[in-house]
């Protein structure tokens, strides 16, 4: 009977320890994760600032997500009574009050910046204003951010004291369970058979308690895991990779994604929907004046007027450096033009200002809808850009809509097929270079002149007359690079046949108004008849009256110089300017080439 009392004792002490090694394990599980709940609470709060200070929020998203950020300050309050309410040892309790603290601060500055918000977007104040204001509360953001990550430390210690004494209950459970457990097998040593009996049963249950508390402790232990960090992070790039980083606005890459979206929504409920390709006119003024720094400054400011101007459903996305993109969302063509009309107003009303320089710009807006039967979104851009280049060639400041079966279009789409081609005819060195002779009336006449003209070939070996190519290549600026490749080509020719022999006379070289316009051509000039040592005396300079204009001071600079070396000029399509005579004093011209409206039927 008295070993029965003594395993009757040891079981009991064994039993009540395990209760109250568990009721202490099961409450610091569970003030961990009122601790992991109050953190949560203090992050989703941040998100909802940043949503509340955002600049392309409609006033319902605001007063939404102000209810739900007031909502998640009445949370951390109810979770902080909680935590409270359990008995707390010295350490806990000057950890929690330190994170508290720093907790209600936090709220605090979180809470001026709401009421900021909140009062700005009331008082609808102006751009500089609101620039200010967004530049202040990028600071702040950067400011309360320190903070955060302090809270987040503060609340990381609390729980690595939870995790010690939890810790710390079970290694104290752990030896006194030893100590019953030798007690035990000693009156069950005595006890014999049924001593024997008792203990194997008590083994037994107190082995599952074990592993019960080791479960216990590991989980106490994919609780501590930190993932705020890696989260936090986690978002920074995902955000990064859908936006521009000097604007704010959505990448190209994301604009595309969520064209795709539209397409495939339009194509599943019919729904139609609109793009608008905004480019900046006169762009690069601002840069070549003030400096990119300026350039910036500008686009951050055009951003954010553009995306204040836009719906709650539309994307605003910056395409290029000088190209935005807008996606309307359930939107008609003739609305979508409305809104491009609306756009082009406030974009001619926009002055920047930078120190003593005052800038207005011209836009070009193509229109286009995103309809069912879209073919794809390479398509949709594509036609988006040319119904802008269209918009651009009618009149700077116009807005272009592209209608169905729209030739221009087409012609534009053609034309940038075409570019490719030119690309690799120029890389493969498929042009091919012919000379029409002039023939002088004077039968006196020394030397013979030969006009050179240029033909491409396609991919079979066909000849494709200039009237084909050159239109579309001077739209995207592609003559520079057939041109300069002419002078090479020509230069290296005339350099391998004699120098001096006159009977194979003078070729006139066409240079195209793009050319001219360079500051590098003259340069690229003299270099290729310094290398090739061709004749200057062999080559004459051909070029167009209205492209002479254009490009006067260039123009007289490149024919003063070339001309010094020994190379003649002739100025083409003479008489179809309307200030031919009063520029003409400007240049040294070895011919005149008059206009063909002045000859025609001259015989």
């Amino acid at each position: 009977m008295l070993f029965l009392l003594g395993w009757a004792t040891g079981f009991s002490n064994v039993t009540a320890q395990k209760n109250v090694t568990h009721s202490i394990i099961s409450q610091h599980y569970s003030k961990i994760r009122l601790i992991h709940k109050m953190r949560d609470v203090v992050n989703l709060r941040s998100l909802s600032l940043r949503k509340l200070l955002a600049s392309n929020v409609s006033q319902m998203t605001i007063d939404e997500e102000y209810a739900r950020y007031q909502q998640l300050a009445a949370d951390f309050l109810l979770l902080n009574e909680q935590y409270s309410g359990y008995s707390l040892a010295v350490v806990e309790s000057q950890l929690f009050q330190q994170a508290i603290e720093q907790a209600n601060d936090l709220q605090l500055r979180q809470d001026q910046q709401v009421k900021k918000a909140l009062l700005q977007s009331t008082e609808n104040k102006g751009l500089d204003t609101s620039i200010v204001s967004r530049i202040s509360s990028l600071d702040e953001f950067e400011f309360d951010w320190q903070k955060e990550q302090a809270l987040y430390a503060a609340f990381n210690a609390l729980l690595s004291v939870e995790s010690e004494l939890s810790q710390q209950a079970h290694e104290k459970a752990e030896v006194l369970y030893a100590r019953n457990l030798q007690f035990i097998v000693i009156i069950a040593m005595l006890s014999l058979i049924l001593s024997f009996m008792v203990v194997h049963f008590v083994v037994r249950r107190e082995t599952r308690a074990r592993a019960m508390l080791v479960a216990q402790k590991d989980q106490v232990e994919l609780t501590f895991r930190d993932t705020s960090k890696n989260s936090n992070l986690d978002n920074l790039l995902h955000w990064h990779a859908a936006h521009d980083g000097l604007t704010g606005l959505v990448s190209r890459r994301e604009f595309e994604v969520l064209l795709a979206q539209l397409l495939q929504d339009a194509r599943s409920n019919r729904r139609n929907h609109a793009i608008l390709y905004v480019e900046l006119e006169h762009f690069n003024i601002v840069n070549d004046t003030c400096g990119h720094v300026a350039g910036d400054a500008l686009l951050q400011q055009l951003a954010v007027i553009l995306e204040a101007k836009t719906r709650g459903s539309d994307v605003v996305s910056r395409l290029g450096d000088n190209q935005f993109g807008f996606l309307l969302n359930s939107c008609s063509l003739h609305k979508a033009e409305d809104i491009a009309n609306a756009l082009k107003r406030i974009i001619q009303e926009f002055r920047f200002s930078w120190k003593t320089y005052v800038f207005k710009l011209n836009v070009s807006i193509g229109v286009l809808g995103v309809r069912h039967n879209s073919l794809s979104v390479a398509k949709l851009m594509s036609d988006a850009s040319a119904a802008c280049y269209i918009a651009k060639e009618k009149d700077f400041d116009s807005v272009w809509v592209q209608r169905v079966d729209d030739n221009e279009i087409m012609l534009r789409r053609d034309e940038m097929i075409l570019t490719s081609h030119i690309n690799q005819a120029l890389e493969g060195g498929r042009f091919s270079i012919y000379k029409q002779r002039i023939k002088s009336t004077d039968q006196n006449a020394h030397e013979d002149l030969y006009e050179l003209l240029i033909r491409m070939l396609d991919d079979s070996g066909n000849e494709i007359l200039p009237m084909a190519f050159i239109p579309a290549a001077e739209r995207y600026s592609m003559m520079p690079d057939i041109d300069r490749w002419m002078i090479k080509q020509v230069f290296s020719r005339l350099a391998e046949s004699h120098q001096d022999s006159a009977e194979l006379g003078i070729v006139c070289i066409n240079l195209s108004g793009q050319t001219l316009s360079q500051e590098m051509f003259l340069d690229f000039v003299v270099h290729q008849i310094q290398i090739t040592k061709v004749n200057p005396h062999r080559l004459c300079f051909e070029i167009t009256e209205t492209a002479a204009i254009a490009n006067l001071q260039h123009v007289t600079r490149l024919i003063s110089v070339l001309r010094s070396m020994g190379c003649k000029f002739a100025l083409d399509d003479f008489g179809s300017g309307m200030s031919s005579f009063t520029y003409l004093r400007n240049f040294t011209v070895d011919f005149l080439k008059i206009d063909g409206s002045f000859v025609c039927n001259m015989n």
